[in-house]
């Protein structure tokens, strides 16, 4: 699980590299899974959820070095 939170000054992509997750992006959820990919622009919430129980990754872009993460609700 990677709780909701926001970048306030960043985008961040996320590939999903493995197994299947729970995606929060804005208002939305939905499940995706190996080779999607999410985009949250900067101050979007966004976060994931595993509720298969199965192991699953992802991969994290910033196209920065330095980022804020801003846990939200």
């Amino acid at each position: 699980t990677i709780g909701t939170h926001i970048h306030p000054d960043s985008e961040e992509a996320m590939v999903i590299v493995e197994g299947e997750l729970e995606a929060v992006l804005g208002d939305e959820t939905t499940t995706v899974g190996v080779g999607d990919t999410v985009l949250a622009p900067a101050g979007v919430k966004h976060g994931f959820v595993n509720r298969s129980g199965a192991k699953a990754s992802l991969l994290a872009i910033f196209p920065k070095t330095e980022f804020q993460r801003v846990a939200v609700e």
